[in-house]
């Protein structure tokens, strides 16, 4: 297994798969450094900027974002052939799938921790006269990598299946879905726990709520650890269908 998960890693190291993981944090941290820097003197400027960053990375770039990285990652087995070399390895073909599907959560693990690494920097840049709250971007860092697993994926899975546009596309779907639904505002407040590409947005507010005692309450709590659940368990339902349809040797 780690024989194939460190050969999965080098097959990305002249793609634009690294680029992206560091470049789109960087995006990302900019925009919400020039959003707060006028109002950095504020009591809310460390909310602001989680808030603005949250909005930006997990309704805007996650579902677009991880369809495009496992597209990428999709359309570079086509090219070299689809898997065919497979059928002169004694291996079982799922192993390799489920070292793709690993390498790509590290990736979006490695961006995720980025991009919250730089929202503390950047506040640290503006001198946000308030303690940075390490912590609590630790804890949303997690819960929001946790909650984009399930998409990503999907998104492999449909990109090893048809073509790197499809997830993609279906990304672009989702970044609406993310965008209106999983927002801070109240629409979609009965549906997002369905939409599971409003999840890594939502569990930011939720576990931002559950730290901050005058936000907590007990349904809070019940609606984020029903729906963190949910999301781990379909993480794994997917790659165990994702692997069990590879192994089956459709895509060979």
């Amino acid at each position: 297994m780690m024989r194939a998960l460190y050969a999965e890693w080098l097959k990305y190291r002249r793609t634009a798969v690294p680029w992206l993981v560091i470049i789109c944090p960087v995006v990302v941290a900019a925009i919400s450094c020039v959003y707060v820097a006028p109002h950095r003197l504020q009591g809310t400027a460390w909310p602001t900027v989680l808030n603005i960053g949250n909005e930006v990375w997990s309704g805007l770039w996650i579902p677009i974002g991880w369809g495009l990285i496992a597209g990428l990652a999709g359309e570079m087995e086509a090219s070299a052939g689809r898997w065919r070399w497979l059928r002169a390895r004694e291996a079982a073909p799922g192993l390799f799938y489920i070292a793709k599907a690993f390498v790509l959560a590290l990736f979006a693990l490695v961006s995720c921790v980025w991009l919250w690494a730089l929202l503390l920097i950047a506040g640290g840049v503006l001198r946000i006269p308030y303690p940075m709250p390490i912590g609590m971007f630790a804890v949303c860092m997690v819960v929001n990598w946790l909650g984009s697993l399930p998409w990503l994926w999907i998104a492999l899975w449909l990109a090893e299946g048809s073509h790197w546009g499809v997830p993609l596309g279906i990304g672009a779907i989702g970044t609406v879905a993310a965008s209106i639904i999983g927002g801070s505002t109240a629409l979609g407040n009965n549906i997002w726990p369905f939409i599971p590409w409003t999840w890594s947005i939502r569990f930011v507010y939720l576990m931002y709520a559950m730290l901050t005692p005058e936000l907590r309450s007990a349904a809070l709590i019940l609606i984020f650890w029903s729906v963190l659940i949910a999301a781990v368990i379909l993480s794994m339902i997917i790659l165990l269908l994702g692997t069990w349809w590879f192994h089956r040797g459709d895509i060979i």
